[in-house]
């Protein structure tokens, strides 16, 4: 992020390429920054950046195990939307109205995530997340979900995070 913003703005396609074929980044590079910066991009750029992390979260709610990288999970989802401005509430209503397994089990590592570690996000978005946990939703999200697994790892995946939801965010 050190670089000027018509550099970055160059070389930013290839960063993420890279981010999305790479589990974590094989460079030093604060993304979390780009959060300050985008404002100061043309729309088009700022709406090409955005369109991305949509892009994303769509793929993201629709397949898990999912395949994008450092972005695979939900928390770097969240991560990418939140430096992005976009609204994490409406998208994580989204992933809980998908009612699908592939989306309620994202919710389930989400839970994981927020309820049992100390850091999982690299910005402040976890006590939004947090605060969204407590939706009832979440849990009849899990639940369902459950009911609608087809092999017995998914419904232990999605029980368990189902018991550690009742226990700590209610």
């Amino acid at each position: 992020m050190a670089l000027d913003d018509d550099s970055l703005r160059h070389f930013f396609p290839r960063l993420i390429e890279v981010m999305l074929q790479t589990d974590a980044p094989v460079y030093d590079f604060r993304l979390a920054d780009l959060k300050s910066r985008l404002p100061a991009w043309e729309s088009d750029e700022r709406d090409a950046v955005r369109n991305l992390a949509e892009s994303v979260w769509w793929e993201l709610t629709n397949h898990y195990p999912c395949r994008l990288g450092y972005f695979s999970d939900c928390p770097s989802a969240i991560d990418l939307l939140d430096w992005c401005g976009l609204d994490l509430t409406a998208h994580l209503d989204h992933l809980v109205l998908a009612q699908t397994v592939s989306a309620a089990r994202h919710v389930a590592d989400l839970v994981y995530a927020v309820l049992t570690t100390r850091g999982p996000f690299a910005t402040a978005s976890k006590a939004r997340v947090l605060a969204w946990l407590n939706n009832p939703a979440v849990g009849k999200c899990l639940q369902d979900a459950f009911f609608a697994a087809d092999a017995d790892e998914v419904a232990a995946h999605l029980s368990k995070a189902h018991e550690l939801w009742t226990v700590c965010a209610t």
